[in-house]
């Protein structure tokens, strides 16, 4: 074998080796990028003294979170909320007449996205801190109140919550 011989396989042995760490590069990056962009989607169920009782949704990622499915669920049983009327239903089920009570609610569509940081209020009871007896009775109510959720980051990765308070 010549010298010239063994420079040629040298050089072919550096040159798969740079591919490898280039591949290798690529996956790592990667990687990284997808944990760089996960959403992670929290419920919080506010019942404090004085305050209205409400439930909110929280992105607290560091990536935007594109909604896919949003189900209301009462007493182990899930409901699509479409519109303002399944809303209605949901309350009525909780033994709550929605027009002698004043609410308000914003229940994300398939394709909502919420950014890091965003803060959806699913539902809220705006005067139920004025009246202590409602105020408790809503409270006795919200361990009958669930949602699940199935949303993606942008890289298309699933993920779901599935809260029962």
């Amino acid at each position: 074998m010549e010298n010239s011989d063994i420079i040629s396989l040298c050089s072919m042995a550096v040159a798969v080796a740079a591919l490898g760490t280039a591949i290798w590069q690529g996956y790592v990056s990667r990687k990284h990028s997808k944990l760089s962009v996960v959403p992670r989607l929290v419920l919080d169920f506010y019942s404090y003294p004085g305050l209205p009782v409400k439930i909110e949704l929280h992105n607290k990622g560091i990536g935007p979170a594109v909604v896919d499915d949003f189900q209301f669920e009462l007493d182990n049983r899930k409901f699509k909320i479409e519109d303002v009327q399944s809303v209605e239903g949901i309350i009525e089920r909780l033994g709550l007449d929605p027009q002698k009570l004043s609410w308000l609610g914003h229940i994300p569509c398939k394709g909502a996205t919420l950014l890091p940081g965003d803060t959806h209020r699913l539902i809220e009871f705006t005067d139920s801190y004025k009246d202590l007896e409602f105020h408790n009775k809503l409270v006795q109510l919200l361990p009958r109140i669930g949602f699940a959720i199935k949303y993606r980051n942008v890289y298309g990765d699933m993920f779901d919550i599935d809260v029962d308070h």
